[in-house]
């Protein structure tokens, strides 16, 4: 069922995962959450198949190596949401699993809910029908059952558009309580300074940017780009004394030009959502990571397909 590695070509593969839950209803809200025991079996399935752990931190020497495996494997965690603090803290003690931990240093310090999440709660729990907002000089309106199109549009928009659209939308619903809005099943709570240094004490925990606070590296000017990302270093260096070389995109968008300034900035490889294997020795800044699937006893059938197609090129 499962198609068997080959041994004449190194690989390396990137898992990216977000939330951990066992909560059905959140787990039905936020589709990139999986379950924890899910993820730790397709982590456990990755390295049964041939792949060994390796820390994002290695990469650069995987191609000095002299052993005979064919595949490499990076686990990495984006968002840094609460749910899964303490299973990446059992993961890299108990199961010695290396992990990239990606946060958004401004979501940390502020508790920040990050912005879509936040129009979904809003959207569910507005008064109204229906509301009207301004996009480039013209009105439009969304019901209560559009916070994806209104996601949508916002994601379209350059940085500073989206802040202003949604900055309408918590006008118009300034009524509801903050803490009914994080009570919300579309919400994530984010782990705190505290709880990150935790991890980072963990030499198999790296920390890696992912951006200042969630902007799309594309969508904001070039110098806005590099101060957020020499912010986005020199905060989680003062607060965690980790001086981290790594950068996944937001929603894995990114250009040639955007590899090019972060590179300025300090930032030794970057991490795309791109679904494909990376060559050893074929690595220059940026990496491409596979979404975490998750494996179960209800999806052997659907998870062999993903992993077959995954390794077409690279089966025997």
């Amino acid at each position: 069922m499962f198609n068997k590695l080959r041994s004449d070509q190194k690989v390396v593969s990137v898992l990216m995962y977000h939330g951990l839950e066992t909560d059905p209803i959140r787990l039905a809200c936020n589709s990139l959450d999986i379950t924890p025991e899910s993820c730790l079996n397709e982590i456990r399935f990755y390295r049964e198949q041939g792949y060994r752990l390796v820390s994002a931190d290695e990469l650069d020497s995987l191609s000095d190596r002299t052993d005979d495996l064919p595949a490499y494997l990076v686990v990495s965690f984006d968002d840094g949401h609460l749910n899964t603090f303490e299973h990446i803290r059992s993961w890299l003690t108990e199961e010695e699993i290396p992990i990239m931990l990606a946060i958004c240093p401004e979501i940390v310090e502020h508790n920040e809910v990050y912005w879509w999440e936040e129009v979904r709660a809003r959207f569910e729990l507005m008064k109204a029908n229906s509301i009207e907002v301004e996009i480039d000089g013209s009105s439009m309106r969304f019901s209560r059952q559009e916070a994806y199109r209104f996601e949508e549009k916002c994601r379209e928009l350059p940085h500073n558009s989206l802040l202003s659209l949604f900055g309408q939308l918590r006008c118009k619903t300034d009524y509801l309580p903050e803490d009914q809005i994080r009570a919300s099943k579309y919400v994530h709570e984010n782990m705190n300074w505290e709880q990150i240094c935790t991890l980072a004490q963990n030499h198999l925990c790296i920390l890696a940017s992912h951006s200042l606070a969630h902007e799309i590296a594309t969508n904001v000017p070039e110098q806005e780009l590099r101060r957020n990302a020499q912010r986005s270093r020199q905060m989680i260096r003062e607060k965690t004394g980790c001086d981290t070389q790594h950068y996944a995109y937001p929603n894995g968008i990114y250009s040639e030009k955007t590899d090019s300034i972060l590179l300025q900035c300090g930032f030794s490889h970057t991490y795309s959502t791109v679904g494909a294997t990376n060559l050893v020795g074929g690595i220059d800044i940026r990496l491409n990571r596979f979404h975490g699937f998750g494996y179960r006893s209800d999806n052997v059938g659907q998870f062999a397909h993903m992993w077959n197609q995954r390794h077409a090129s690279l089966s025997r």
